[in-house]
């Protein structure tokens, strides 16, 4: 473009247009969690033509679908879930300080010559992600699972085959061979926007146990357990490409926003 005879002052020129609505802190969180389990655990956003809706945490109306959970605490009890469900698990209360944290990573090869002191080319020769979070409800057999990598659901069926809260001669331990549980966890955020609700849901199509860090109870502290998950590639899992063709590509994570707060911002802008 042609250079302007004239500008503007700095609102006039658009470097004023901040919107605190947009900010995303505090407010709600949660995460639930089950098995990946290949096709039957597909959480695509679109199907093959890149329209129709494959998997959405949102039912048609915007809200959160509340057919997610294989088990609800339904007056002081926890209840298996008798209608059609995903066979996720509510994984309870966070740490204050222990809600779902994301962490990318990424290492590159810088190419040095002897004409500078700067880079003369740079190569991104690795990328990856973690998800951590500390949950404080350790009585919950969900946690006891995840600590030990034991399943969730069944294989075949997607089924709850947690042990039951409560259940006689409980007991729960870790394997001595290197059998691993794959897993899919969707993380939620909501805040309100001008009174209505804003929902974020990131999605982990598959994970790995990679970390788990120590316990220490005390007078005044709980036993709380830190997980650290690792982000793996899920072969089922496809994204419209972002070169906007319309075109489904490989995607590793993603992210979903909606809500009545998120359908006000319709209109065009940036």
């Amino acid at each position: 473009m042609t250079q302007p005879l004239t500008g503007s002052s700095w609102a006039g020129a658009g470097l004023n247009d901040i919107d605190p609505r947009l900010l995303e802190r505090g407010g709600l969180q949660a995460v639930i969690v089950r098995d990946y389990r290949g096709a039957d655990t597909d959480i695509s956003p679109f199907e093959d033509d890149g329209v129709t809706v494959n998997f959405s945490p949102f039912a048609q109306d915007g809200t959160i679908r509340d057919d997610l959970l294989a088990a609800r605490l339904v007056n002081g009890v926890w209840t298996v879930n008798p209608n059609p469900n995903e066979g996720f698990v509510y994984v309870g209360a966070n740490a204050e300080d222990g809600g779902p944290e994301r962490n990318p990573n990424t290492t590159s090869d810088d190419l040095f010559v002897l004409q500078s002191k700067f880079p003369y080319d740079s190569d991104i020769t690795e990328k990856g992600k973690t998800i951590s979070f500390t949950m404080v409800d350790t009585l919950k057999p969900l946690v006891h699972a995840l600590e030990n990598d034991l399943p969730i659901n069944d294989p075949d069926t997607g089924a709850l085959v947690l042990k039951a809260l409560g259940a006689a001669n409980y007991f729960v331990g870790s394997r001595l061979d290197t059998k691993t549980v794959d897993r899919q966890i969707l993380m939620f955020f909501a805040k309100d926007v001008e009174g209505l609700p804003l929902y974020r849901v990131e999605a982990v199509p598959r994970c790995r146990l990679d970390n788990q860090d120590a316990k220490n109870r005390t007078k005044t502290d709980p036993d709380a357990v830190t997980l650290d998950f690792k982000v793996l590639p899920d072969t089922y899992f496809v994204i419209p490409d972002p070169d906007g063709s319309g075109k489904l590509v490989p995607g590793f994570d993603g992210v979903w926003i909606g809500g009545p707060a998120w359908d006000a911002f319709a209109g065009g802008g940036s």
